[in-house]
């Protein structure tokens, strides 16, 4: 994943850049590194805002609320599964 997303920051392919980031926090998530899940996923969602790109808004705020419960105020991993689901309605 580090390789691909190497070639991407070389072609400054911002939403691809977005995309394995999220890629990364679930791999992060899955090996129970949840912080630095958090940290990709942070990286994301801000590529993703600044680029207008919902559907990874949408997928990388799902990740971040299901992880981020183990590390952040559960008020928080909350709120992002709920921005998540308003996406997922609005698509």
């Amino acid at each position: 994943a580090k390789s691909v997303l190497s070639a991407a920051e070389k072609l400054k392919d911002v939403k691809q850049i977005a995309q394995v980031k999220d890629f990364l926090c679930e791999l992060c998530w899955f090996q129970g590194r949840f912080r630095d899940a958090v940290k990709y996923a942070d990286e994301s969602l801000a590529i993703a805002e600044r680029i207008g790109d919902n559907l990874r808004r949408r997928y990388t705020l799902y990740n971040r609320g299901w992880v981020g419960w183990r590390v952040r105020p559960i008020a928080d991993a909350t709120a992002d599964l709920e921005i998540a689901k308003g996406l997922a309605k609005e698509s």
